[in-house]
């Protein structure tokens, strides 16, 4: 959930975490110069007060606060509009609105991803998996088809990779082993 969103949400907040938080929405052009002391000073709350909001919103404190709202609000304004990652459509929306709601959205989510350093946190991972014995993943509904078709791609790199319901299932069939 983009941290406008959370913002305007305003979910489990305090008086005084709503208090700065429309504060800090009503002065998000500002926030490349306001400080914490300035927030602390103009909503009468303290700093402990923005590091538990902080905590709240899921941020390290509030440097990483201001400049996520600060990239989110310039986002916006270049695309002229905002996007709610979680409620992208409303009801009594034509077609043209939705169409250009998932677009917004699809590109909102590849933008999203192309800001995060993913790579070297997937080169652990394919390691781990190339050096696993095997590969046990768990799907359920329409997510299963996705999973398989990884696990195919996966077996083609030479990669065992196994469903972990079927192993349970496997293993549930074979007698234990007698200590002796």
């Amino acid at each position: 959930m983009s941290i406008l969103s959370k913002l305007s949400r305003q979910e489990n907040f305090t008086e005084s975490e709503k208090n700065i938080v429309r504060y800090l929405l009503e002065h998000k052009d500002e926030m490349s110069n306001l400080t914490i002391s300035k927030v602390t000073q103009d909503t009468f709350t303290s700093n402990a007060s923005i590091m538990r909001l902080c905590k709240k919103l899921e941020v390290r404190g509030y440097r990483e606060l201001r400049l996520q709202i600060i990239k989110e609000s310039e986002r916006q304004r270049q695309e002229g509009k905002s996007v709610d990652m979680d409620f992208p459509l409303g009801e009594g929306d034509s077609i043209d609105d939705i169409t250009g709601a998932i677009s917004d959205l699809m590109g909102e989510t590849l933008q999203t991803m192309k800001g995060l350093s993913l790579a070297p946190a997937l080169g652990r991972i394919a390691a781990w998996m190339r050096e696993a014995p095997h590969v046990y993943y768990y799907a359920a509904g329409d997510t299963l088809l996705t999973v398989q078709g990884f696990a195919n791609r996966l077996m083609k790199l030479g990669i065992r990779a196994m469903d972990a319901d079927e192993h349970k299932e496997i293993n549930a069939s074979v007698p234990p082993r007698s200590e002796t």
